[in-house]
């Protein structure tokens, strides 16, 4: 098409604007200096009012344009041939004539030709400036000499085009510039409302007995319907009579699904193929993967036997990009990965076997829960593990221990959810255990990005597909938590309680759905519609809930792209710093070690005769007494070891300084520790969750008694020592943490010791008939690694020394019998107080020395 070049050229001649004006410095001179007069101001008189007009010319108004400068640079396209169909490569002339001769054939094509070669505009249109017109007939020719000219079909057309042609063709070097062409098209502009959703419909699951929806589905042309997939995960737990069904949403009508799809086991999964819309592939409870034909009925259209199937449920499949869109994958907890073509489903075309130590061993693989297939990347795919382990994969490598690439470790638990980011796929989103995590591909130890640990499991994830720093979690608490990190970090930008009402029963025809009672469901999925407006959640009791985001959350805003692929090259970066020098250290680590063991080779002198002998002896003596510490603890592994951390309480003079609680206990186990140093004003690392969290086996806070402390830590061991075996309770934590607090304890609140003497004597009088005790007790303090004996502190400071059995002894330590626990408690009174004390930072007189009794 021609252009316009539209030029405004201003001409002055230089002697028009005068000689330069030259400025300088000078002292200020006194022209003229008048005084007041007072023979002068007697004759002045005072007109008022005054109306005088002031302007002494007309009117004028001055108006200028000063445009930026427009640079034009002519440029060539070239033009490719295209629109052939994907099994005809342009390439091959023989195909290319093959296909043309076919087409040619067709009397659909003869008739769109005639067509195209008679248009004609309307009589009104051909006259004055008109808006461009694109012919893709006439335009995909070079130029008017050339006589080939390529076709939407791929055919060839011989001669010029025709006039009429000609003629919409030149219509392109006319335009109107002042015409309003997309005047009812409203500009995008960055949403200034807040964060928002509603809700636009609910599906029930029909039947009586409601299972959970795990798998939702859009329907790939318009997204106007929704596959649900309904399964009772809970082994062997499903009530009797539940149904296997599942089914497909008209979205316009949530009171009767529009097809009921009916597998021998529940789905556990199920997806539309996004190049047919009729045909769905699910996966089974049993292991089976199944294919429908919605042409064909709610039957199963194609089922893989069960011999090839996978030995555990179904929990992902996937479409493959193909030239026939019959391929797929799948995914089981049985450790395998399979891939499948639906129009030969009585085995499956390739099995990878999920072994990270790339033995494939069946036994050693980690069950996949999670798939990830991106069509840009035809040759990668990722797993997400049971173990919360992401598995990278390459589906063209060649051995099956090659196909395992590498590993991605940070969940402690399932990964529920596993989808690379649709703008930037090396940035991959997983969901787990508490948290949803950002990873990066170049960046395999750690994710760059965290959200804070929930107090409620999360149950699904996903991206959204407009929008590159958005993406939506589920919770078991019923909250679907819509992120934005470019707006917020620390929190999501929205959350919503997704509550929906429970229906007494199933309504009847052209019924409304009668309501019993508001209830939170847990959400297990969610799925986001290609156009970002609407979000579909599956809950606990089978409700799948359609909601509809406010228009800033599906709505690219400006530098969106840029801002999200900045943030995640920054913290790629960073991640990439710290593993460079975690590795630093343990290289630094190792050579010490290795240093070590060189020294102690040149070190060792040569042996004598008589050196051997002691030395053979006392390996002999060694592999005796490893031997009867191994079946010491083969005998005690039954009776628990548990590591329980305890938090204790603010004091008042803390308080006074300001001092906050950082240790918090999420559960039994889990204690979260916030970051003290944390600033909130810190933008820079404001996205940043800094928070710690560690799992114990028994986890007390500051409400904790000493009694329960007792209980879930202690009182278990006292069986184990009355049937001789060795016990060990140890304090450790720094100083004013409470170690003396629970130890010792106070004369309303007795700590472990007295506790435990008071259980471990009562346990000695109801077993005096059968078997005789004899009780010793020592108390020792290790201070500035020093040892003292506090019942007998004259002996002064005592040292570690091996008996002739290779036992370490404390030599010269005081052992007093005792008899019951009184005497034994006033013993550890009378050691406590020659304790080394000295004031703890809390200032309540806490001593630093270690005491241990035995």
């Amino acid at each position: 098409a021609g252009t316009m070049e539209i030029v405004y050229v201003y001409v002055k001649k230089r002697s028009e604007f005068g000689k330069q004006c030259n400025f300088s410095d000078r002292q200020a001179e006194l022209n003229i200096d008048i005084p007041p007069s007072p023979q002068l101001a007697e004759q002045f008189v005072e007109r008022n009012p005054v109306d005088t007009g002031i302007q002494c010319s007309t009117s004028m108004s001055e108006h200028e344009a000063n445009t930026e400068r427009f640079e034009m640079e002519t440029r060539g396209v070239n033009h490719i041939e295209g629109g052939w169909p994907k099994d005809v490569n342009p390439l091959e002339l023989e195909q290319t004539i093959r296909f043309r001769k076919k087409v040619e054939k067709d009397e659909n094509y003869i008739n769109a030709i005639t067509q195209l070669g008679s248009v004609r505009l309307p009589r009104r249109q051909r006259s004055g400036p008109q808006p461009s017109l694109c012919f893709p007939t006439c335009m995909s020719g070079p130029s008017e000499k050339d006589t080939s000219w390529n076709l939407p079909s791929g055919s060839r057309q011989t001669g010029p085009p025709c006039t009429d042609q000609r003629h919409c063709i030149k219509q392109n070097n006319a335009i109107d510039i002042y015409q309003e062409y997309f005047d009812d098209e409203d500009a995008v502009e960055v949403m200034e409302e807040a964060p928002s959703a509603k809700t636009i419909n609910v599906f029930r699951d029909p039947q009586e007995i409601k299972r959970p929806a795990t798998h939702l589905s859009w329907h790939p042309d318009g997204n106007r319907k929704l596959a649900v997939a309904y399964a009772c995960l809970n082994f062997q737990r499903a009530p009797e009579g539940m149904s296997n069904d599942s089914y497909i949403w008209d979205l316009e009508n949530p009171n009767r699904p529009e097809i009921a799809l009916k597998p021998s086991s529940p789905l556990v999964t199920l997806e539309y193929n996004p190049k047919d819309s009729h045909v769905l592939l699910g996966g089974c409870y049993n292991g089976q993967i199944a294919c429908w034909d919605t042409r064909k009925g709610s039957l199963v259209a194609e089922l893989s036997t069960i011999e090839f199937s996978h030995r555990d449920p179904v929990y992902g499949t996937i479409w493959l990009q193909s030239k026939t869109g019959t391929e797929c994958c799948s995914a089981s907890t049985d450790g395998q990965v399979m891939w499948w073509d639906i129009r030969k489903m009585s085995e499956p075309t390739e099995v990878v076997i999920m072994d990270i130590t790339k033995k494939e061993q069946l036994e050693n693989a980690l069950g996949a829960i999670s798939l990830e297939f991106e069509p840009t990347l035809p040759t990668k795919f990722m797993v997400g593990t049971e173990q919360g382990i992401v598995i990278s994969c390459n589906r063209k490598a060649k051995t099956q221990a090659e196909k395992i690439v590498c590993t991605f470790s940070g969940h402690h638990g399932p990964i529920y959810a596993l989808q690379r980011n649709p703008f930037y796929p090396k940035n991959f989103l997983t969901v787990g255990d508490w948290t949803a995590r950002i990873w990066s591909e170049d960046s395999r130890e750690s994710s760059i990005m965290w959200t804070k640990y929930h107090m409620a499991y999360l149950t699904d994830g996903a991206w959204s597909p407009v929008r590159p720093a958005v993406f939506f979690t589920t919770r078991m608490d019923g909250t679907l938590d819509i992120w934005d990190f470019v707006f917020k970090q620390c929190d999501p930008a929205l959350s919503l309680k997704v509550i929906v009402t429970l229906p007494l029963s199933p309504p009847r025809p052209g019924s409304a759905w009668p309501l019993q009672q508001v209830c939170d469901e847990a959400l297990l999925c969610l799925r986001v519609q290609d156009n970002g407006c609407f979000i579909a959640c599956g809950s606990q009791l089978g409700t799948a809930t359609l909601l509809e985001v406010s228009q800033g959350l599906c709505t690219l805003q400006r530098n969106e792209k840029n801002m999200a692929s900045s943030i995640f090259e920054r913290e790629t970066r960073r991640e990439k710093i710290l593993e460079a020098r975690h590795r630093e250290l343990r290289l630094k680590e190792k050579g010490k070690a290795e240093g070590r063991d060189d020294d102690l080779r040149e070190e060792e002198p040569t042996l004598n005769l008589e050196e051997l002998v002691t030395k053979a002896e006392e390996e002999f003596f060694d592999i005796i007494f490893r031997e009867l510490k191994r079946r010491e603890a083969e005998a005690v592994k039954k009776k628990p070891k548990p590591v329980a951390l305890r938090v204790r309480p603010i004091s008042v003079a803390e308080l006074e300084e300001g001092a906050t609680l950082i240790a918090h206990k999420v559960d039994e186990q889990m204690v979260v520790l916030m970051d003290p140093m944390e600033d909130p004003d810190d933008i820079l690392r404001a996205h940043r969750s800094r928070e710690k969290s560690y799992l114990f086996d028994v986890a007390f806070d500051f409400t904790a008694t000493q009694e329960m402390v007792y209980q879930a830590t202690t009182k278990s061991l006292i069986e184990g020592v009355i049937s001789g075996y060795n016990a060990t309770v140890f304090a450790y934590g720094p100083t004013g943490c409470g170690k003396t607090y629970t130890m010792l304890g106070t004369d309303h609140e007795p700590g472990i010791y007295v506790r435990t003497l008071n259980d471990l004597f009562r346990a000695i009088e109801e077993t005096s008939n059968d078997m005789e005790y004899e009780v010793s007790m020592s108390y020792l303090e290790i201070y500035n690694e020093m040892i003292r004996d506090l019942l007998n502190p004259a002996l002064g400071y005592l040292e570690l020394r091996e008996d002739s059995k290779g036992v370490i002894q404390v030599a010269g330590i005081t052992e007093v019998s005792t008899i019951n626990a009184k005497e034994a408690s006033l013993e550890q009174l009378a050691g406590a107080v020659e304790r080394s004390t000295h004031p703890s930072p809390g200032g309540d007189g806490r001593g630093l020395g270690r005491a241990a009794r035995e």
